[in-house]
């Protein structure tokens, strides 16, 4: 697991020991979630970042690394939110981050929005209610800034929920990748 592009490109980071459990977004699948991010939406310069069940901090260090202002890193567990911090300390980018210890489900009450772009990866087979509850939080607190992107990642097989029914987002497009699953919203709000 490494950093792809960016200030910090090539850096390894470091991953969890001892059991505890996490599932990385691969390299590939990671290189391209920013593809399409900057060819798609914006360029991550300036940007304001939220990831939502960060396990190790890979993505939200990819991010940094790219440009972007500001990460928020939200992890329920202590353990795994200790090795966030050491990955963007390696990175040289611990300065425009944050890292919070809490469950993504519920948090949203805690954040400072909005956040230009958010990254969901919550562990694979999550019942649609508990995203669907999600998704109502991310808008009830206006975490997601207008025109914002959220990047939902699920395993390849898993139904994506009916978010369009929250009446402010719009799935843009859904790429799959081997097992993985990256779905793109946009938010549209006036």
């Amino acid at each position: 697991m490494r950093v792809i592009s960016g200030s910090a490109k090539g850096t390894v980071l470091f991953s969890p020991k001892n059991g505890l459990q996490t599932r990385p977004t691969a390299d590939s699948v990671k290189e391209s979630l920013f593809n399409i991010l900057e060819n798609n939406f914006f360029c991550l310069d300036s940007v304001r970042v939220l990831d939502l069940f960060a396990g190790t901090g890979a993505v939200g260090a990819e991010a940094l690394s790219r440009g972007a202002s500001e990460c928020v890193f939200v992890e329920l567990s202590g353990a795994v939110a200790d090795i966030i911090k050491r990955n963007v300390q390696k990175i040289k980018l611990s300065n425009k981050c944050g890292v919070i210890i809490a469950d993504a489900y519920t948090c949203t009450g805690k954040l400072c929005p909005p956040f230009d772009f958010v990254f969901i990866d919550p562990p694979y087979n999550q019942p649609a209610e508990m995203l669907l509850r999600l998704f109502s939080s991310l808008h009830k607190d206006r975490i997601i800034a207008k025109d914002g992107v959220v990047c939902l990642e699920q395993q390849a097989k898993e139904n994506i929920p009916d978010f369009e029914g929250t009446g402010y987002i719009k799935i843009k497009k859904t790429y799959v990748y081997s097992n993985a699953k990256l779905t793109f919203f946009q938010t549209e709000r006036e």
